[in-house]
């Protein structure tokens, strides 16, 4: 019984470890692939229209959001640190870099510059919908947004 339960262990760490290997491995492009498109996004006082473009062959997003907070972004897979990049800029002369770590099909931001408490996380709970919750400060006061995407 305990090589048995040692057999299924060490089978059991092989499979998340190349489930892992599988995923670091997987080309920048594949994992855009996924967001490319146009969504019709809902949130509270800003209903807008997303649209995600590949950039740089493939390797690259941009990202142009309408409404009354459009704004423009670039984001990019870094291979080396396993990290989403994302670069923001909106209409009310806001800007922010933003690094990412992904778990399965969630990124969990934090911005990086300017130095900031500000995390927005992404889920895409189906190849046809993606969920954003961003919290942050803004006069000393902690803000929370919630959006739902669906691909149009």
């Amino acid at each position: 019984m305990k090589h048995l339960r040692t057999l299924v262990l060490a089978f059991g760490t092989v499979a998340i470890v190349a489930a892992a290997a599988n995923a670091a491995a997987m080309k920048p492009a594949d994992r855009i692939k996924p967001w490319l498109g146009t969504w019709s996004c809902k949130v509270p006082g800003n209903n807008h229209t997303a649209t995600f473009s590949p950039i740089f062959g493939g390797n690259g997003m941009h990202i142009t959001e309408t409404g009354k907070m459009a704004s423009e972004e670039i984001v990019v897979f870094d291979t080396k640190t396993g990290k989403w990049i994302d670069q923001y800029a909106d209409v009310t002369g806001a800007y922010n870099t933003m690094e990412g770590t992904q778990t399965g099909n969630t990124v969990s931001f934090a911005q990086v510059y300017p130095a900031s408490n500000a995390k927005l996380t992404v889920t895409m709970p189906s190849k046809n919908q993606y969920k954003t919750t961003f919290v942050g400060s803004m006069n000393g006061k902690t803000i929370t947004s919630h959006e739902v995407c669906t691909r149009t």
